[in-house]
């Protein structure tokens, strides 16, 4: 990350970086995970989760707090319910336009 950040600061472009971690939760709501894995090695894995640690790393540095998590949650809420009720009142859209862009055109015939 050092590294990619100085290559960045000196205008040498972005760095692809690969991180690998475990997936915590489900792939889907429709997805047993507990089928094949079990609780506790999920509740290993949550208690190493990067994501928590960072968190608690900028509130001891004091460049984050549970006061602006929370108005950060109310924020979060809001505009996804906002977006969920544009996207349920919105109209469906036309069958033929299912595929479009989907598929190169080219003059008018799909390839």
């Amino acid at each position: 990350m050092k590294e990619a950040r100085e290559r960045a600061a000196a205008g040498e472009g972005p760095t692809l970086i690969e991180i690998m971690t475990y997936r915590v939760t489900a792939h889907s709501t429709s997805d047993n995970d507990l089928a094949y894995r079990t609780k506790e090695e999920v509740d290993l894995h949550r208690a190493k989760d990067s994501i928590p640690a960072f968190k608690q790393y900028l509130i001891d540095l004091g460049l984050w707090s549970e006061e602006k998590e929370a108005e950060l949650q109310v924020r979060i809420r809001k505009e996804l319910d906002e977006a969920t009720e544009y996207a349920e009142r919105a109209p469906f859209q036309a069958l033929d336009d299912a595929f479009r862009y989907v598929y190169a055109e080219d003059e008018g015939e799909v390839r």
